[in-house]
């Protein structure tokens, strides 16, 4: 499935993984290097891809923590089943900024999406979160894959 032309500076309203907009910004032309960092096979963003940045701030029950990247998010509630009594929620809460580089940023691919957790293996440890609600996201840059382009 397609994920429709994004444009940049276009708004849009998303949810699903989030990571700090700092984990990837000086990453995000590289989408090798990129994929590494997120958790993603090496040709999840072939094709091209967005980077979304946050323009609200999630409500305290409008994510859940999905520790970091090293730890899938499919297998961080088998891997920590108990990480639910800790209420970590207000301590992440005053660490989001709505812009800047505590702001969320959401990688989309342009041509692929997941199938599968083999989709997704450990990343390199960077914080991540699931957005259960959807906020307002804007584009802040396309990376069109410029290698299957036909003249």
């Amino acid at each position: 499935m397609a994920t429709p032309i994004l444009k940049q500076n276009q708004n849009l309203k998303v949810k699903g993984c989030v990571a700090e907009f700092k984990a990837i910004k000086y990453v995000m032309h590289r989408p090798e290097q990129l994929a590494r960092i997120l958790g993603f096979k090496p040709s999840y963003l072939k094709g091209g891809y967005a980077i979304l940045q946050s323009q609200e701030i999630p409500k305290k029950d409008g994510f859940n923590i999905a520790g970091y990247t090293n730890v899938p998010t499919h297998d961080f509630n088998r891997k920590f089943p108990n990480s639910k009594k800790y209420d970590l929620i207000p301590i992440v809460m005053k660490k989001f900024n709505r812009l800047g580089p505590y702001g969320l940023a959401k990688v989309v691919p342009l041509k692929r999406r997941a199938t599968s957790n083999e989709d997704f293996p450990p990343g390199q440890g960077v914080a991540q979160w699931i957005l259960t609600r959807e906020i307002g996201m804007k584009v802040i840059a396309v990376f069109e894959d410029k290698s299957s382009k036909v003249n």
